[in-house]
């Protein structure tokens, strides 16, 4: 899965950096514990990857302690719908991947705006960035 390539090269530049966690966005609810589930189950180069789920069908308490485990470092990627868009401010955000095509400006602004941490990333699967910034 061309993810989990993408995911094992961002570990892997990143290697020594104990800290280093992200976040990829996708657009249905339904694709976040099955994608969370196999990334860290077919990556094989880091032990640091581990993965959690986030989407808005969840319980606030489910949500928040998979916000905890991010926050902390206990997990190291979060699949998540736009839910997970607005209103958190994780530091050491370090990287966003889009999954799947964004739909609006306001979900692009959002979601490249959660990785916070300096010299942070931004990877697209489905838009053309040459094509979004032409339009």
């Amino acid at each position: 899965m061309i993810l989990n390539l993408c995911i094992n090269k961002i570990f892997n530049d990143h290697n020594d950096d104990n800290d280093y966690r992200g976040i990829v966005f996708v657009e249905e609810k339904a694709s976040c514990i099955p994608l969370a589930y196999l990334i860290n189950n077919m990556h094989t180069k880091h032990d640091n990857i581990r993965t959690g789920a986030i989407h808005g069908g969840m319980q606030d308490s489910e949500r928040e302690a998979q916000m905890t485990r991010f926050s902390t470092g206990k997990t190291t990627v979060i699949v998540a719908t736009k839910c997970l868009q607005e209103g958190i401010d994780e530091s050491n955000c370090a990287f966003v991947i889009r999954f799947d095509k964004f739909t609006t400006i306001k979900d692009h602004i959002q979601g490249k705006g959660r990785a916070r941490r300096p010299n942070a990333s931004i990877f697209y699967f489905e838009n053309d960035p040459a094509q979004e910034q032409a339009g």
